[in-house]
């Protein structure tokens, strides 16, 4: 069978064809960046559609035995499991929010299991939302760490978008509009 040469145009339109929810997946990304302190970016807050859903503090819901379950309003004294890791802890490329590893784990387990997964998060990223929220459970029951493979991709980065701390998305725009806020300092 030959194959045919594809633009990057024709590419991402016949990958859309074959997974159509990976358009929402596009969509939910590049609809801005939100950035915050120490993790860099997030999901955005109370985004909805068919297939992503995330609540007030833009963590993605799950599906459990008791219905949807959100970060945002879990009771603080109620036993709950987490799943911490990157995309595919988010459950990038899933069909619904039903459909990722924490929702298939409250199926499965009959507990809730709420999804802490940062689409585009390094492993370092990922332990610091887990230790930023990690007060807002007094029961913590399981923990699951589903990382390493934005980790790997991340390894494929020009040596020039590392630092001591290592490599992460979006370094070429922190770095970029860091050295110009330097620039700035330097001209006023």
């Amino acid at each position: 069978m030959k194959s045919k040469k594809m633009s990057h145009h024709e590419a991402v339109n016949r990958c859309y064809e074959l997974t159509p929810q990976l358009r929402e997946y596009d969509e939910f990304m590049y609809i801005g960046v939100r950035w915050l302190p120490y993790i860099m970016f997030f999901h955005h807050r109370n985004y909805t559609s068919a297939i992503i859903n995330t609540d007030d503090m833009g963590f993605r819901l799950s599906h459990s035995p008791y219905g949807w379950a959100s970060t945002a309003d879990f009771p603080a004294d109620k036993p709950v499991n987490i799943v911490i890791g990157g995309s595919t802890a988010m459950g990038t490329g899933t069909t619904s929010d039903a459909s990722t590893v924490s929702s298939t784990l409250s199926k499965l387990t009959g507990e809730v299991w709420l999804n802490f997964g940062g689409r585009g998060y390094n492993a370092i990223q990922e332990a610091i939302l887990f230790k930023l929220n990690q007060h807002r459970f007094v029961r913590i029951n399981n923990i699951i760490i589903l990382s390493g493979l934005n980790q790997l991709t991340l390894e494929g980065l020009p040596e020039e978008y590392t630092c001591e701390y290592g490599k992460y998305y979006y370094s070429y725009e922190f770095l970029h509009y860091m050295n110009r806020y330097n620039n700035d300092l330097k001209k006023g």
